[in-house]
This record gives C-alpha cells, structure tokens and sequence, in this order.
C-alpha cells in the first residue's frame, strides 16, 4: 500500500496527468488496415483501439500491420485495404479508471508506454503515458525533503552482527583466493 501522502503528491494537478481522448489519436476497430499504417506512421508506436461504443478493445501497433501482411514471398500490399484492425489488432491492452488509485495506475504502468482510461460507464477517456508517470515520480521524490526530515533508523543488535558476519565471510573469501 502506497501511503496517502505519497499518493497526495503523486495526484498533485490531477486533471493534468490524463491526456483527454479529444487529444489522443486512436484507431476504430472498422478502419482499414492502411488507414491504421497512415496514422501509425505519423511519428506513433502504439495507439488505442475502440469500438463502436468507444470501449477500449486494444492496441495496434505498426509490427502488427507487418506481421498480417507479410508473406513468404514478401508484403502483400491487397491485405491494407482487405483486413480491419480488429482482424489484427493485439489486446489486452493496459486500462484504468479514471479516478484509480496510484497503486492501481504504477501496476497497469509496468510494462506499457500508455495506459487507457475509461469513464464510469467504461468509455475510453484518453490515456495516461509513463513519461507522465515518471516525471510525477521524480517529482515526489525531489520533493519529500521538503515536506520530511529522514533520519537513518538506529541500527539493532542484529544487523550489527549481520554485517559482522557479512565482512567475515569477505574475509575469509579473499583470504581463500590469495591461497
């Protein structure tokens, strides 16, 4: 559990760490294939997917289109404007409330550049990205000096001994490899 400052700190300008679907370039599950290559190629690695509801169905990236329209013997250029983005598009994709919990957000994060967030009704919202995720990161922990004093914690009996141990079997390492 994250504690409650640190999620204080993290939330802080909230409304400013989603960037709204109005701004977020996405693709329909019923767009041509060669409709998402010329979005894609405007500079995007990877962009939502919705469907006619506007719920979040996946992702697409350009590896995708490659992958569908490659054959043995090469691209097959007639695949584009035959095959739909839901025919090729790769799901799950990475979603979260709007109003989720830090916790919630860092753990969808892990291993995407983007997470989608939907409304209360599971609409697509827009998106939070891990550039975002980061800077507000590194802001909290620039910060927490300002709003906290750390002292180190005192050392106990056991840790003393742990570290006795620790240099002991170094010792005793280095002394074997000089043998």
């Amino acid at each position: 559990m994250i504690p409650e400052v640190l999620e204080d700190m993290f939330f802080q300008d909230r409304e400013e760490l989603i960037i709204p679907a109005r701004d977020v370039a996405v693709l329909k599950t019923e767009h041509h294939l060669y409709h998402a290559m010329l979005i894609l190629s405007n500079s995007y690695v990877t962009l939502p997917v919705l469907d006619e509801d506007n719920h979040v169905a996946g992702f697409m990236t350009m590896a995708a289109i490659v992958r569908a329209t490659t054959t043995i013997t090469g691209y097959d250029m007639d695949k584009l404007s035959g095959l739909k983005v839901r025919d090729v598009m790769e799901a799950p994709v990475p979603v979260v409330r709007e109003d989720s919990d830090l916790e919630d957000i860092l753990r969808e994060m892990q291993d995407a550049n983007f997470i989608c967030t939907v409304d209360e009704d599971g609409r697509f919202s827009g998106i939070i990205t891990r550039k975002e995720v980061m800077s507000r990161v590194s802001r909290v922990f620039h910060g927490l000096n300002r709003v906290y004093e750390f002292v180190p914690k005192p050392r106990g009996r056991c840790e003393q001994e742990r570290e006795r141990f620790v240099e002991n079997e170094h010792q005793y390492a280095r002394r074997k490899a000089v043998l």
